[in-house]
């Protein structure tokens, strides 16, 4: 018998700094799937402790969280009813094409993950990161250079 699961559990990572800091919203679930966003954090590393601020409510992170799930569920049952009615031709290829489709959406999700300049510095003020350090990780963005 399948126990049915329930709690919270961060989806929709974005506006990722490689080696410093990602955003994601915690969401609550049932049996994995986000229901509820119940806030966003920005996420990093502290001598080895990860650590979770909390930051106002991001959109695009709750946005990736949603869609990347749905889109693959839907994505599922849109391939297994492409099976299901093969032996109807348009319904198979309308029913390929919507599960292709909730799969390219789920691609384009993990598109443009890293932030901006001016949304990575928000998020180092919100950490409480100074410029500089965040600024070895964008040393040949000219626009970060013109700030120092």
């Amino acid at each position: 018998m399948h126990a049915i699961a329930f709690g919270s559990r961060f989806y929709g990572k974005t506006d990722c700094v490689k080696g410093l800091f990602y955003v994601a919203t915690k969401f609550g679930h049932i049996d994995y799937v986000p229901i509820i966003p119940n806030g966003t954090y920005c996420i990093w590393n502290c001598d080895g402790v990860r650590i979770e601020t909390s930051i106002p409510f991001s959109g695009k992170s709750i946005l990736k969280g949603f869609l990347r799930t749905w889109m693959s569920i839907i994505g599922v049952f849109m391939t297994l009813g492409c099976l299901m009615f093969r032996e109807i031709p348009h319904m198979a290829w309308l029913l390929g094409t919507l599960a292709a489709l909730c799969f390219l959406i789920v691609l384009i999700t993990y598109l443009g993950q890293k932030p901006s300049l001016a949304r990575a510095l928000f998020l180092a003020s919100c950490i409480g990161m100074s410029p500089e350090r965040l600024a070895e990780h964008y040393l040949n963005d000219p626009q970060i250079i013109d700030l120092m």
